[in-house]
């Protein structure tokens, strides 16, 4: 293994840190691997020493966990240092709005605000997610002293809960949500009825966007498709995209971490090396229509499939059903039924070796390979 921090581009747009892996919800759907684990001012510190050099010119540093606002005042400590180390960064907060930290939200209206992204499941909350009163509560705070415009609201739908898309959209935008981001949980078992659901749905949410256009809904949102053009391809897990684990070690992703032979890094040796996930591409993709507004996760596709470039069949079909309503309120040429098929044609290609990630991990050389 090469003990250099080599691949200095493409420079690093985004770095998740999970300042802690412990969490005071247990989701059902939740990706994470509970750790009892707190990221130390020492791991953070050698962090930004390797790779401050390495930042875009307006990184965004996403906190994260586990629950980040179980660390409030480490949360604070870490704001404080990136202002005057990385003056241009912009600051993001995932939370689960189980806690409402007043010392945090005052230090943010002293300057620029971050964006934060709760995640709560609307109707559903009760049930995937747990402590539904508090955190609805504490959603509304937070988009009152921040302001709508600042809060994205995150739902997670499964193929169990997508018949309630709509009501959940009219949930929240008379709770006062106003960008809204809607992610399946492609990790179970779709069929094709619950697909065939999702679209039905899709077009009574543009129904109601249609009526309601100060609601930003993320994925139905048509400058979307125009800034998304020059896309090549879906995700920028371990190119622009780069997670900090509380240990100390780097990962492509914050999805990533569970699975330690995707380390790319780590702050105590001082070696990064992304290896082969900056041109990293999904299989047959190249052809189809969906492809510039895609958001499939290549972890997903591990997760579900044991290979990362081996979509899963049902985000395809969701990405595309999305894609094609985009298209047609901007009047675009969409999808075709073929394009509709590409995930049952896979063509096999070679696997590629990880030696600059982890010395031929045999987990990391199959995870790149195909199915055949």
């Amino acid at each position: 293994m090469r003990s250099s921090n080599v691949l200095h581009d493409p420079k690093i747009a985004q770095l998740d840190l999970l300042v802690t892996e412990r969490c005071n919800l247990k989701c059902v759907y939740c990706f994470h691997k509970q750790r009892p684990l707190d990221m130390t001012y020492e791991i953070f510190e050698k962090c930004i020493d390797m790779l401050v050099d390495q930042f875009a010119e307006e990184p965004i540093f996403n906190f994260f966990g586990g629950e980040p606002m179980l660390r409030e005042d480490f949360c604070m400590d870490l704001m404080s240092s990136l202002k005057e180390r990385v003056p241009n960064g912009r600051f993001h907060f995932t939370t689960n709005a189980t806690i409402y930290s007043e010392k945090m939200v005052e230090q943010w209206f002293k300057g620029e605000p971050p964006i934060v992204q709760v995640s709560h499941d609307g109707i559903h909350q009760a049930s995937l997610r747990g402590q539904e009163k508090i955190v609805t509560g504490n959603l509304k705070r937070y988009i009152k002293d921040l302001s709508a415009d600042k809060v994205t609201t995150r739902m997670t739908f499964t193929n169990k809960t997508v018949g309630d898309l709509l009501k959940n959209v009219e949930y929240f935008y008379d709770i006062g949500v106003r960008r809204l981001a809607h992610q399946a949980d492609v990790t179970n078992e779709w069929t094709s009825d619950d697909v065939e659901l999702y679209r039905t749905q899709l077009d009574k949410i543009y129904d109601f966007i249609d009526k309601h256009n100060d609601l930003d809904m993320i994925f139905c949102n048509c400058n979307r498709v125009n800034q998304s053009k020059v896309r090549d391809r879906q995700c920028s897990m371990g190119r622009e995209l780069l997670s900090l684990a509380s240990d100390g070690s780097i990962y492509p992703c914050h999805r990533a971490v569970k699975f330690p032979h995707f380390k790319v890094g780590d702050v105590f040796t001082g070696h990064l090396n992304r290896g082969k996930f900056p041109v990293l591409h999904m299989d047959g993709c190249s052809n189809c229509g969906a492809k510039p507004t895609c958001h499939q996760c290549f972890v997903a596709n591990y997760e579900q499939n044991g290979f990362l470039e081996t979509p899963v069949e049902s985000g395809c079909h969701i990405n595309i059903h999305e894609n094609k309503k985009l298209a047609e309120k901007m009047n675009l040429i969409t999808v075709t039924a073929e394009d509709m098929l590409y995930a049952e044609k896979v063509l096999p290609s070679f696997i590629g070796t990880l030696q600059d990630i982890a010395d031929n991990n045999r987990d990391v050389i199959g995870a790149f390979g195909r199915k055949k």
